[in-house]
């Protein structure tokens, strides 16, 4: 509950605001989200009660990386390119293990971060393409086709 809370202060925080957007991953906050998502998952066997949990967490993480990530202002990620492959990374995890595809919202949030990265510019491309995700990208169209 803590954890999920501080992820949604942080997301407050970034929301509106492209200076507190560059201060958050100044400080390395993506990673430091994406870390609260990763320690939650690797128990996910424990009980319902962590399940729901960590679909919660999963939900709260997706939308502050969706808000990272676009509007009101974009913000140049070229700065921060350890973090960027790391989301990477945790996405391509969560989609090819289909974690997303049954936590209302997530999905649709983590599409979007991709979307907002791979509407950047070529070197978040580039990443993107480097990452290994584009066959799960196709894979998840077809499978939200049938």
């Amino acid at each position: 509950m803590m954890r999920e809370t501080c992820v949604w202060a942080l997301g407050n925080l970034a929301a509106d605001n492209p200076d507190y957007k560059h201060a958050l991953l100044h400080l390395n906050g993506m990673q430091l989200i994406l870390d609260a998502l990763d320690r939650s998952s690797g128990q996910q066997t424990l009980s319902s009660l962590h399940a729901y949990m960590f679909r919660t967490l999963l939900n709260e993480v997706m939308w502050v990386m969706s808000i990272l990530l676009g509007h009101p202002a974009r913000i140049d990620l070229a700065v921060y390119p350890q973090q960027v492959r790391q989301l990477y990374l945790v996405l391509k995890d969560l989609l090819n293990n289909h974690v997303l595809l049954d936590i209302d919202g997530s999905l649709l949030d983590a599409l979007k971060c991709l979307f907002l990265l791979s509407s950047g510019p070529d070197h978040l491309q580039q990443a993107l393409l480097e990452s290994g995700l584009v066959p799960t990208i196709v894979s998840i169209s077809q499978q939200l086709q049938s």
